[in-house]
């Protein structure tokens, strides 16, 4: 792999987590040219597949639990991994955005797999390992909404990390009392 679009590529064409959680070689270029087709949804193994199958988040007043702690965690590790996903499809549909643009996307993107990373060593410590919830798409239904920067920009930053940073001091403080 010598480009961002390249990584992106494999990003989203492995269905295994530990590629999704590999973090890019320091010497990317970014070429922009990418001209193949963007899958719709990434592919992922059997375990972390996306579902339709409901997996409810505990209840604050729940959270004295280990398992129940290392649930809304799973939760969350969920987020960080679309998100990784989506950053990646971002780079390799928006090649014609700015080079700050695309930059502070793979930054982010980074940053979303470092997130994943420490929710899954936390949830190993609480008895539970990423894919034994069902996994939600959510991020995934918005993709037709997305088509432009500017669309995908706003539906991330303001739907669903506003939601995140929204919701964090709640749990911050719920996870603190335990």
């Amino acid at each position: 792999m010598k480009t961002i679009n390249e990584y992106c590529e494999f990003l989203l064409l492995s269905d295994r987590l530990e590629d999704k959680l590999k973090y890019p070689p320091d010497d990317l270029i970014d070429l922009k040219g990418f001209n193949k087709k963007i899958p719709s949804l990434p592919a992922r193994e059997t375990k972390i597949q996306i579902s339709d199958q409901k997996s409810k988040i505990p209840r604050l007043e729940h959270l004295h639990l280990n398992i129940n702690r290392g649930i809304a965690l799973h939760h969350f590790a969920n987020h960080e991994l679309m998100a990784t996903e989506i950053f990646a499809w971002a780079l390799l549909k928006f090649q014609n955005i700015s080079d700050r643009s695309r930059q502070d996307l793979f930054s982010s993107l980074k940053e979303e797999q470092k997130h994943l990373r420490l929710y899954i060593e936390r949830m190993k410590e609480l008895g539970i390992e990423f894919g034994d919830r069902p996994l939600n798409g959510i991020f995934w239904k918005y993709i037709s909404f997305m088509q432009t920067f500017e669309k995908f920009s706003a539906i991330m930053s303001l739907s669903f990390e506003g939601a995140n940073l929204d919701y964090a001091t709640i749990y911050q403080k719920t996870f603190s009392q335990f």
